[in-house]
């Protein structure tokens, strides 16, 4: 039986927020760190820290997050779709994670699943 879920931006953007703070720099690049492509529309229902930074609901909007691996060199730009598929992963996967995301019990390990899967399909370090 397939269902769907609804994941609401905000979880999502909590998430982008976390990586960025502390999830994502053990492999990411961090002489280039992260940036973003376009800039984000906040919603009324973002919690007060996303509301301060709208860069991070550009990527599951029109924009996209953008980091280079350490390990490869590769160059890597996740855009909406790319979330989309995460989700899936997480939701089927990597159930713990995604509970916690939905449960607004996400921490640093949930927001790097979520960005690794975004990146690579699966998870690839830690």
């Amino acid at each position: 039986m397939k269902i769907e879920i609804e994941v609401p931006e905000r979880f999502i953007a909590d998430q982008i927020c976390t990586a960025c703070e502390s999830g994502i720099y053990y492999w990411v690049d961090q002489s280039e760190g992260v940036e973003f492509k376009g800039e984000g529309n906040v919603p009324d229902d973002a919690d007060e820290i996303t509301k301060q930074f709208p860069h991070y609901w550009a990527p599951i909007q029109d924009g996209a997050m953008c980091f280079t691996e350490a390990e490869t060199g590769k160059k890597f730009e996740i855009k909406k779709a790319d979330f989309g598929t995460a989700l899936e992963l997480m939701a089927t996967k990597y159930t713990r994670h995604f509970s916690h995301m939905m449960s607004e019990q996400g921490d640093a390990i949930t927001a790097d699943v979520l960005i690794q899967l975004a990146a690579f399909g699966e998870i690839k370090y830690g």
